[in-house]
Order: C-alpha cells, then sequence, then structure tokens
C-alpha cells in the first residue's frame, strides 16, 4: 500500500533522506532501489496517483477502463527479461497476444501484419497496476507538483511547489520526469540541465470510447499511416479486462503539435472523426473522452547517447528521454541511478 508523507522535522531527519521527483517506472524504479538498501525516500508526483504515462483512465459509473497512455511494453535486454518475468509470475503483468495490423487513414491494409518479434506485455488487470506495484511500500506525496530544488550552504537540498510550500531537507534529489519538466529541477547543476534542454519530446493526443455492441474491425490493433491517428486498439482486448468494448486511439506526433492548445473537446470530436474513417464504423460511443499528452516520448534520435542515468554530487536524474523511448529504458534508467546513489554512499 503507498503510504501518504506527513512533514517531518529537521531534527528528526535521518542520516540519508531522498527525495525522488516523479512516480513514473523510472522515479519508481529508483525510489524502490534506494529504499530496498535502507535509505528513507519521498517520491513526489503532480497526479493523484503513481504510475506517470502507464495510466489508466477509470470510470467506475460505467465499469469503464482505458489504458490512455503506453499501451504495452516489451523486455529486449536479458536484465529487463528477469524482471518482465518476474512481475508474469506475480500476476502484476500479463502478455499481450495481439498481432499488429497495418493500415491507412481508410482503414485499408498498408503493410504485413506484425507478429511480435519480443513478447508484448500490458499491466494486469489494467496499465497502471505496474505503477501500483513499484509504489508499494514508499512513502509517497501525490498532487504535489515541485517547481524548483535549492541546494543550501550545508549541501542539503529543498523541495519547493507550486504554492510556495518547502520541504526536506534532504541528503539527494532524484529528478525522475520529462525532460522539459527537468530542465528547471536541475537548475543548480548546469551540465544537468543542458542534458534535459537537448532532449526533444513528442506530444500525443489520445481519444478512449465505449460503445455497446462490437464494432466488426477485423483487427484488434493497429498502427496507422499517414491522417491524424497512429495507433488504434481494442483496449479490451487486453487480457484481464473487463468485458465492455473499450477503444483507444492515439494521434500522430505531428497532429497532436498541430493541434496541442486545443480543448479536450475539440480533441475528441476531431479524433473521433479520425476513428470512424479507420475502423469504418458509424456507431455512435456511449462514452469518449481525451486526454492530452505534452510529453508523451522522447523523439526519435535524439536520446543522450551512451547516457542511461547522471548524477552530480547529490542531484540525479532518470527517464527514457536519456536512453530510449521504451518503458524498459525508463526502468533500466531509474535502476541505474539508484545504483550509482547506493555506490557513493
Amino acid at each position: 500500500m503507498v503510504r501518504e508523507a506527513t512533514t517531518s522535522s529537521p531534527s528528526a531527519r535521518p542520516s540519508r533522506r531522498i527525495a525522488v521527483i516523479g512516480a513514473g517506472v523510472s522515479g519508481l524504479t529508483c525510489a524502490q532501489g534506494l529504499s530496498a538498501a535502507g535509505l528513507d525516500v519521498e517520491v513526489f508526483d503532480k497526479s493523484r496517483g503513481p504510475s506517470g504515462r502507464m495510466s489508466t483512465r477509470r470510470v467506475p459509473a460505467l465499469s469503464v477502463q482505458a489504458d490512455h497512455g503506453a499501451q504495452y511494453f516489451t523486455a529486449r535486454s536479458a536484465l529487463f527479461q528477469r524482471q518482465a518475468e518476474q512481475w508474469l509470475e506475480q500476476g502484476v503483468v500479463a502478455a499481450w497476444d495481439v498481432v499488429i495490423h497495418q493500415v491507412d487513414e481508410q482503414g485499408r491494409e498498408a503493410g504485413a501484419p506484425r507478429p511480435p518479434m519480443h513478447p508484448r506485455y500490458v499491466g494486469s488487470p489494467r496499465m497502471s497496476a505496474l505503477g501500483r506495484h513499484l509504489s508499494a511500500g514508499l512513502t509517497l506525496r501525490p498532487s504535489v507538483r515541485i517547481t524548483s530544488v535549492k541546494e543550501d550552504r550545508a549541501d542539503r537540498w529543498w523541495l519547493f511547489d507550486e504554492e510556495g510550500r518547502k520541504y526536506g531537507p534532504y541528503d539527494s534529489v532524484m529528478v525522475a520526469v520529462p525532460a522539459p519538466q527537468a530542465e528547471p529541477l536541475l537548475a543548480t547543476r548546469p551540465r544537468l540541465a543542458a542534458l534535459a534542454a537537448g532532449a526533444a519530446m513528442e506530444p500525443c493526443q489520445t481519444l478512449m470510447l465505449l460503445f455497446d455492441e462490437p464494432l466488426g474491425v477485423p483487427w484488434d490493433a493497429a498502427t496507422i499511416s499517414g491522417g491524424a491517428l497512429a495507433w488504434v486498439a481494442r483496449d479490451s482486448s487486453k487480457p484481464g479486462r473487463p468485458p465492455a468494448n473499450v477503444w483507444v486511439a492515439q494521434s500522430s506526433a505531428e497532429h497532436a503539435e498541430e493541434f496541442l492548445e486545443e480543448s479536450p473537446d475539440e480533441s475528441r470530436v476531431r479524433l473521433l472523426a479520425a476513428f470512424r474513417a479507420v475502423t469504418a464504423t458509424t456507431a455512435t460511443p456511449i462514452w469518449t473522452t481525451a486526454h492530452r499528452w505534452r510529453y508523451a516520448r522522447p523523439a526519435m534520435g535524439t536520446s543522450n547517447e551512451g547516457l542511461i542515468a547522471e548524477l552530480d554530487e547529490g542531484l540525479g536524474v532518470c527517464g527514457d528521454w536519456l536512453c530510449g523511448p521504451r518503458v524498459e529504458a525508463a526502468w533500466l534508467s531509474g535502476r541505474a541511478l539508484s545504483e550509482r546513489v547506493l555506490e557513493r554512499s
């Protein structure tokens, strides 16, 4: 169970107190590694709960859930393969045996279907289950947006949120948020701030839909070439999902960039038209909503080559933007940062 933190007085401060900013895969992995070694760790996140971009939208009144962030993940390195297998045994994730089709914006086949080269994993019973698992036992401060990190003359670290509240002191601070959000938090270490400034990230808009009957689409997942959408999937085809007929559509980065500042309702209307074209459906959904990811993923080719995590005199940084746009990269980065902290403790 996640424990919400209470403010600690400086006189009660343990010898090694660490703050982690960001409760996505990289931040939680880093926090777990440090906590397992006996350090006192607090995790801050602007959202109401953990998981970051591995999120699930839930509407209990309709018995609906939809994975509106990362759709699945793979394991390529031996290290992460072992971790994925452990999660599989624990029931935290499940294998999604789906063949991904390739279609154009009108739903016409645009290439051969792609069987998986690696197993495709999804959180079970929803994508956010992995974040919940990784946050177990950690002290979490949800709904706190940290806007600055400062070091005092005693080499202690203090955090400040958007309302001016102060947290600390800490012996070290680990920053595990998307690069544009990380840059101002790394201002005391220009080298780290420069790494974040040089990492481009792409936006994405997600449409979630619930229908009261099957659509008759001849595939459960497809990548889309051309047009507004890049991905469409029947979310309820994933293992462990409720029997509702739920679909998820995600925009291309180019489309999201062009319409980044439009309202959620405007996005919903625009993406719904594109979804209908791809699936050739005229059915009216009984529920739809849209979500904007301003920093959905690192832009291809912009990760900092050769880096995985960085630590500079008490201030560290990890995340997929350092080493590649995959859940695996986020996990490896968070793990590497925790190891570096422990090596220097």
